[in-house]
């Protein structure tokens, strides 16, 4: 017969006398770590402040002439514990204090003694933010193009007068667009029933000319801007007037035509 039948296992080995039982453990982690004891941090915490005298009370000080002293002036006089944190009072020397230049800052404006140009008296000012100041030729003028007595502008009055443009800058741009206008857009109809992106890309054309550079190895196209006076202009607004003005001629012409042929 075999020593243990195969369905039987063998016994385990007995292990609880191995282990020492005690009913006090020692702790395994540290005072301040996650399982700190509050109690004994807030004992320590007591224990670690100095013991300060306390102001003298009242009571004590007007009973110094008699000789007399109250008990409870008895034990004011052996002195508390100070608190974590006092309560600090702002006092009008002390902000005086406070604002006082040091480090070489006393050639400051800021931090001169005089009220008007006091720290606050500048915050409470009532001086206009910092901007940058942009040129106002640069933005879109209100109206339109050739409708001086509506509401509009004068195109070569207002480019050659306020924008400072010469004679030849706005001759080449004008014949510019008349040249380009034909490739990009629809001359039978005005401005507002072009669509946008032949327009934009008519406006990046005028600004720009591609160069093709040969290269016997490579070929490759060179973009270089053609009219940098017109860069910071917002939204291409003089090409654009340009244009309006082309396509008024044009759709009038076109509008003029059918009429006739009817």
């Amino acid at each position: 017969m075999q020593a243990f039948a195969p369905f039987l296992q063998p016994p385990l080995p007995l292990i609880t006398q191995r282990i020492d039982w005690s009913e006090n453990a020692e702790r395994t982690l540290p005072v301040y770590g996650a399982k700190m004891d509050a109690a004994r941090l807030q004992a320590e915490l007591l224990a670690r402040r100095p013991i300060v005298a306390s102001a003298p009370d009242p009571a004590l000080v007007s009973s110094s002439g008699s000789g007399q002293a109250s008990p409870a002036a008895g034990r004011a006089s052996l002195g508390t514990r100070a608190p974590l944190m006092a309560p600090q009072t702002s006092t009008p020397s002390s902000d005086a204090r406070l604002l006082q230049p040091a480090h070489g800052l006393a050639a400051c404006p800021a931090f001169t003694s005089t009220p008007a140009e006091a720290p606050h008296d500048i915050v409470g000012s009532t001086a206009a933010p910092l901007s940058i100041k942009i040129d106002r030729k640069y933005e879109i003028p209100q109206g339109q193009p050739g409708k001086q007595g509506r509401g509009g502008y004068d195109l070569e009055n207002k480019l050659k007068g306020e924008c400072h443009w010469s004679a030849e800058e706005y001759e080449e741009v004008g014949s510019l667009v008349l040249e380009l206008a034909p490739k990009y857009l629809n001359q039978d109809v005005c401005f507002r029933r072009n669509k946008t992106l032949p327009i934009a890309a008519l406006c990046l054309e005028v600004r720009r000319f591609i160069l093709h550079v040969p290269n016997p190895h490579l070929s490759r196209l060179k973009v270089l801007e053609k009219h940098p006076f017109l860069r910071p202009y917002r939204d291409h607004w003089p090409i654009k007037a340009f244009i309006k003005l082309h396509l008024k001629a044009t759709s009038r012409k076109h509008r003029t035509s059918q009429a006739d042929d009817n």
